[in-house]
Formats: C-alpha cells, structure tokens, sequence
C-alpha cells in the first residue's frame, strides 16, 4: 500500500511555502533515498518517520517532471556505473 499526496504552499503562511510530495507507505528506506538523491536520482528527503498505525510518513521535494505513464512507455533510460554502484 503506498499513496501520495501534492502538498500545495500557502502563500498566506510564511511557514507553508515549499511544495512538498506526502507519501504513507508501510516499507522505505530512508538510507537508500538519501544515497540516491546524492546522486540526483531522487528528489530531496525533508522527513521520513513511522507515524500513527506503523506506516511511514514520507516528505520529499516536489519535483516538476514527466507523470509516471510518460516515463513508461518511454525508451529505457540509460543508468550511469557510478549510481548503480553507489545503490549497490
């Protein structure tokens, strides 16, 4: 199980002005999203801890791109050794 919700910044709150992916899942590795996003293949990691009913609670950069679909039924990327080997 795994949902993902857009957090929109409130521009009426100084607090509220990042937008920001939420996602709850019930596994993460936050070492291997820090290691990928080193490597500029994930966006920035601001918060992941298990909440309420043991599921992580996620809080990434929000990061304009391709939907997952595009991404899809697109070519194969190309993976560089060095990220492939950090991963490993």
């Amino acid at each position: 199980m795994c949902s993902a919700y857009l957090s929109i910044p409130d521009t009426d709150n100084p607090v509220k002005k990042v937008k920001a992916i939420v996602k709850f899942t019930e596994h993460y590795s936050e070492d291997m999203h820090n290691i990928l996003a080193a490597e500029g293949y994930a966006p920035k990691l601001y918060y992941c801890e298990r909440v309420i009913g043991g599921v992580y609670m996620i809080v990434m950069e929000y990061v304009e791109g391709e939907s997952i679909w595009a991404v899809i039924l697109s070519p194969p990327p190309t993976w560089t050794p060095c990220g492939l080997l950090r991963v490993h």
